[in-house]
């Protein structure tokens, strides 16, 4: 739907890469795609939890709080395929990855749950309503990023 590709669990994060299957999109396209994919994952995140926790084989009563946060990033990555005797594994790495990860952390910790580094606020802020930009401390450093509170409604003007 919003063709982005599912590329790895990563502890308890998962990778989604988009913009590589088209290289003649826009990026900014891209971005928006990969925006709307990320609010849609924690709207529908959020309905599975509320499920659970009137499911008594899989209560989260133990998790009141759980959540989904998600962080993006944008930049060129190298990516292949890595095969060896056991697996064949497509694989994205880079410094975008790298930072990526870092926002990921800290979204869902009061800073919101869709995080974006300056780089996809530039590319998404027509068509997104976002935070500010803010610095947010995270393990390897601080990052410096702005939530998205949801997408603008389009307009009927002509």
């Amino acid at each position: 739907k919003h063709r982005c590709i599912f590329d790895k669990l990563q502890g308890d994060g998962a990778l989604f890469i988009t913009g590589i299957v088209d290289d003649s999109e826009k990026i900014g396209d891209a971005a928006c795609r990969a925006t709307a994919f990320a609010l849609e994952l924690c709207e529908e995140f959020a309905s599975v939890v509320e499920r659970w926790h009137g499911d008594n084989a899989m209560s989260l009563s133990h998790m009141p709080g759980v959540r989904m946060g998600v962080g993006m990033h944008v930049g060129q990555a190298t990516t292949g395929v890595f095969v060896n005797a056991i697996r064949t594994e497509f694989i994205a790495f880079g410094n975008v990855v790298n930072s990526t990860h870092r926002i990921e952390s800290a979204a869902g910790k009061g800073h919101g749950d869709v995080l974006v580094s300056a780089a996809v606020l530039k590319l998404i802020k027509g068509s997104y309503v976002c935070d500010v930009l803010k610095r947010m401390n995270v393990k390897d450093g601080a990052v410096y990023a702005s939530a998205v509170l949801a997408a603008k409604p389009e307009s009927n003007e002509v």
